[in-house]
């Protein structure tokens, strides 16, 4: 199959993929479902506020756990330029990202991006879904079942399709904002 093919038909599947793992209003089940595994819900009626005030009660271990903080953003996203064999200029190029910024993310280790720029390093780099997520996860963020940009965005990363334009072609047709 060739390439122009096989994304053809990765775009008529969004539409399916999207239904299959979107947790909008109308799917209270798994919203539910979500709910608990996130906050330790009980019931469907406990409140959010409710889970989200237990769960964010300090557990025994905290000054060591915070002690064992990861690698930062900048750190991992150095990290994966460095892994990728590619220049750091070729990767913030691919990206869509400027210099100055590149700059300043390399200089500040707690340099604090938006997802749209986590996400653009990632689909430059052509992380695979484990790897995207990590980083999107170093920077606090993560794809959302709630969120159809998500979805898509993840849909094409699990197909290996990093392709800025056909991902926001995608993102277009589904009144979704495009990445920058």
């Amino acid at each position: 199959m060739t390439e122009d093919k096989r994304i053809k038909a990765l775009l008529l599947g969004i539409d399916s993929y999207i239904e299959q793992n979107y947790i909008g209003t109308a799917n209270k089940e798994k919203t539910f479902s979500l709910r608990k595994q996130l906050f330790g819900a009980k019931n469907e009626k406990e409140s959010c506020c409710d889970a989200v005030l237990m769960a964010s009660m300090p557990a025994p271990g905290l000054e060591e756990t915070v002690k064992n903080i990861g690698e930062t953003f900048s750190q991992r996203l150095l990290r994966f330029i460095d892994e990728s064999g590619m220049a750091s200029a070729q990767v913030y190029k691919k990206a869509g990202i400027d210099r100055k910024l590149f700059s300043k993310i390399q200089c500040d280790t707690d340099y604090q991006p938006r997802k749209k720029t986590v996400l653009m390093f990632a689909l430059a780099l052509e992380l695979n879904l484990d790897d995207t997520k990590d980083l999107l996860k170093s920077a606090g963020f993560a794809l959302s079942p709630a969120s159809v940009s998500d979805l898509i965005i993840e849909y094409f990363i699990k197909n290996e399709v990093w392709d800025i334009y056909t991902i926001n072609g995608a993102l277009y047709d589904h009144d979704q904002p495009v990445l920058e």
